[in-house]
């Protein structure tokens, strides 16, 4: 799991520098985090699906579903249920963070939150096709996912915008912090 933390950012900067810069003005931040939180509101929302799915096939007649996901008293089931779950809980803490990144970043580090979101979709696929799986390897994609919002976005926040402006002095800009540096350098 340590080394899906240390991967996390490194895929973030990959990403980061294959998207187009943002081209928009001010007023387009929030639409820009509207159409970047799409992706991973569709993954929860496939995920609820899936959950929905398992719980209305019986197992007599599963379909196309596979016999072991079938009816809501399975193993499987329950697995697939608490996985869902906790995307719908991530996405909470996502969304909030996902705003948090949009308001605060200057225009030219935008692409950014859509690097992130990219991110985490990958990290909760994996999340949940381990849970489903063994879940043992479930730690993989909840890191991927985890460490990139909870750990670092937040924690950046925090030392470079709440302490500052309740110590009275300027926050530092993402551009000039050794993030934004190292974001930057190619």
């Amino acid at each position: 799991m340590v080394g899906t933390a240390a991967v996390s950012p490194f895929l973030v900067r990959l990403i980061f520098h294959k998207l187009p810069q943002f081209a928009g003005d001010e007023a387009d931040r929030v639409p820009f985090a509207l159409t970047w939180l799409a992706p991973p509101a569709a993954l929860v929302w496939l995920t609820n699906e899936l959950v929905g799915l398992c719980r209305a096939c019986s197992l007599d007649t599963f379909g196309t579903f596979p016999a072991a996901f079938a009816g809501a008293e399975t193993y499987m089931f329950k697995k697939l249920f608490n996985a869902s779950r906790n995307t719908l809980e991530q996405f909470v803490v996502f969304t909030a963070t996902t705003l948090a990144m949009v308001s605060i970043l200057p225009l030219s580090d935008l692409q950014l939150v859509a690097a992130y979101s990219l991110t985490w979709c990958m990290g909760r696929l994996l999340y949940v096709a381990c849970y489903a799986a063994r879940e043992d390897l479930r730690g993989f994609g909840l890191m991927l996912s985890h460490f990139w919002n909870n750990m670092v976005v937040l924690t950046w926040v925090t030392l470079n915008f709440a302490l500052p402006s309740l110590q009275g002095t300027p926050p530092t800009s993402f551009s000039t912090s050794m993030a934004g540096r190292w974001l930057h350098r190619r």
